[in-house]
């Protein structure tokens, strides 16, 4: 008998290898490209990657996001896709 977990709706999501990425994969690239105007977001798998100074880079992606984040609402629209699933969301 299924159960109520088996009902559940799963999206797929598409995953990136940064490692490929990082050897410049045209293949790579154009599915971070497809998954990007697509559904807007990914996994990014960072196995056998030479991320190893991400988490140093993790203090300037907070700090661009502050300052993204902190500027006037006008400016910030500029972004909207007019789609819910790209762009800033008026609120």
């Amino acid at each position: 008998m299924p159960s109520a977990i088996d009902s559940i709706p799963i999206a797929s999501i598409e995953t990136i290898n940064y490692s490929a990425l990082e050897r410049r994969d045209a293949k790579e690239i154009e599915k971070l490209m497809a998954a990007s105007c697509t559904a807007g977001f990914f996994y990014l798998d960072f196995d056998h990657s030479g991320a190893a100074g991400l988490p140093k880079k993790k203090k300037d992606v907070i700090k661009a996001m502050k300052e993204y984040f902190s500027q006037p609402d006008d400016i910030k629209q500029l972004d909207s896709k007019g789609v819910p699933t790209r762009g800033l969301l008026p609120t």
